[in-house]
């Protein structure tokens, strides 16, 4: 018989599945959804910055775990800039260190 756990793999009760085994696995399969699906970056980027800003903002692109975030003005830039390794920790914090490394920002229209 098989058990369901919360994260949805299936384990037979024979087999050994340890953690160490099972979770490069997933990491990979969450990193490939949120390149598939970056509604779900661009929800969490949008609660990170502040109703002022983040319409200012746009994520043009998610690849091998660069965002790439184009901006209204070069103030903003600037501000954005300064604040890169606060803003990427909390996206890392809220959507896992492996996925997103860095932070890249363009300014344009």
């Amino acid at each position: 018989m098989l058990n369901i756990i919360k994260i949805g793999l299936f384990v037979n009760k024979r087999s050994h599945r340890t953690l160490q085994n099972v979770l490069p696995n997933l990491m990979t399969t969450i990193s490939k959804n949120y390149e598939s699906n970056p509604m779900v970056i661009e929800k969490i980027w949008a609660e990170i910055l502040t109703n002022q800003v983040a319409p200012k903002t746009r994520i043009v692109s998610f690849k091998e775990g660069i965002l790439l975030i184009q901006i209204t003005n070069p103030t903003l830039y600037s501000v954005l800039c300064a604040q890169k390794k606060v803003l990427l920790a909390k996206l890392q914090k809220a959507l896992s260190k492996e996925n997103i490394k860095d932070l890249v920002f363009r300014v344009g229209a």
